[in-house]
This record gives C-alpha cells, structure tokens and sequence, in this order.
C-alpha cells in the first residue's frame, strides 16, 4: 500500500476541497434574442436559463443576449445600437455589455440570425461582412479580459430560403475564424445542421421549448469539454499520483512467492 507523506495528505485535501472553494467558471453568453430568451410555441425554458442549471455550481453564466442585434452591432467599433428593453439608444453595445462583463473564463457566442435577414440593417450582411465583424469582436474579447471565446454556427431559418443559404455561408466562415486562432478561439456546437424545423414554430426564427433544450445540451457537452468543472483536474492528477505510488510501493511477484529483487 502507498506511504501517506504529510504533502500528500495536503494535497489530497486540497483536491478534495477544491471544487467547493474554488471561484466558479465564469461563462458569459452573447448574442441575439435566441441568446437574450425569446422562446416560440411550444413554450418553455430558454437555453441560458437550462445551460445554468445544468452547468451547476461550478459556473456562474452571465447573458447578454441583445434581441435584434446583428454581429455588427457587437463590433467594438460600431455605433449606436438598439437593444430593448435597455434604453432606446447604447453609445455602443459591445462597450455598454460585453466590456462591462470581463474578464470572462470564456464567451459563448452566437449571431447571425439578423444579419441573414437584414433585421434593423439596410439589408442582409454578405458572408464577408459577417466574417469581419466576428473577428472584430473576437479581438475585442480576447484583448479585453475573455481567457477564450467559444463560437457556435448561427441556428437555421427554415422559412425564409435566402437566409438560409446565407446562414450556411456563415456556418462557413465561423468553422475557419475558429479553427484557425488556436486554442484561445474554440468551435462549440454546429446549431445550424443540429436544429431542425421541428424546433421552431412555424413563421418563427427562435427555437421552441425543444429547441432551446437542443441548444442546452450542445453547449453544455462544448463547455464541459473546454472548461472542466473546478477541481476536476486536480483531482484527476491527484488519482493518477495515488496510483503511481501504489505501483511503486507493491513490487511484482515472481515465480515461487518471492518478490523480485
């Protein structure tokens, strides 16, 4: 059996003891009217509120959905902005919400959905405005205190075809933003090919009750694989060290009875 030195027995402690006393992961949620709560029929939880309770203790989720913003509304550089029921006018939306909430252990975002329509922009934004954008805000979070950002794929509008297409182009460039700026830039769930029209009501471009549930489950498997829960890593080397040392202290038996030498 291993030998008990009093370090170990510290560290076992302290393994143990992590999880309640460690502060909790900070996740904040960024995004549209998906992100902000806006459920369709059938009705029920939204994906933040279920992600939180799922996440558990270990996590503090903060959101800050704007409903009808687009990803250039998030841009660090962008104007005024509209975010209800906020007041009419935010001298910049990515100034007013997303700086005041860092630094973050990590930022969930998911957009595109208004920019494929057009909603409160002159008209729809081209996949390559949408790319800028989102790398405009990356940058921004990144460089003002998020340790990573998580981006998803825009959810799909089943009935409007053009958005659709549009969406699909942006799937496309959130994949290359993603994969390409190491680990600091993380994929998290591929909404657009995950939902189906079966989340939705119809003539609506927010998921349902099983929607958001869909969404839930999705980023809580990404997160949990990006950020473990507090302590868990601890505890995981702190196994493997017991483990080790059992190895070493009970040497193999050879033929006979007798130990090898």
């Amino acid at each position: 059996m291993p030998r008990w030195t009093p370090a170990l027995a510290l560290l076992l402690h302290a393994g143990l003891a992590t999880p309640a006393a460690a502060a909790p992961i900070r996740v904040v949620l960024l995004g549209d009217s998906i992100t902000a709560g806006y459920v369709s029929a059938p009705a029920g939880p939204d994906f933040a509120t279920l992600l939180a309770g799922s996440l558990g203790a270990g996590f503090e989720v903060v959101n800050i959905g704007c409903p009808g913003a687009s990803s250039l509304d998030w841009s660090p550089s962008a104007g005024d902005s509209y975010c209800p029921p906020l007041p009419a006018q935010l001298p910049n939306l990515y100034t007013a919400l997303a700086a005041t909430n860092l630094p973050a252990d990590l930022v969930v975002v998911v957009l595109g959905t208004n920019d494929a329509t057009g909603w409160l922009e002159p008209q729809p934004l081209t996949a390559q405005t949408y790319r800028n954008a989102i790398d405009e805000l990356v940058a921004g979070l990144l460089a003002d205190g998020a340790g990573q950002v998580m981006l998803a794929t825009p959810p799909p509008n089943f009935d409007s075809p053009p958005a659709l297409l549009l969406l699909a182009e942006y799937a496309v460039e959130i994949q290359a933003l993603c994969g390409a700026q190491g680990d600091d830039v993380l994929c998290g769930p591929d909404l657009l090919n995950l939902l189906e029209a079966g989340d939705f009501a119809p003539g609506d471009v927010h998921p349902n009750a099983l929607g958001h549930a869909t969404i839930a489950t999705a980023l809580q498997t990404s997160i949990g694989a990006a950020v473990p829960e507090p302590g868990t890593a601890l505890l995981l080397g702190l196994g493997l060290l017991l483990l080790g040392r059992g190895s070493r202290a009970s040497p193999p038996a050879v033929a006979g009875g007798r130990q090898a030498r």
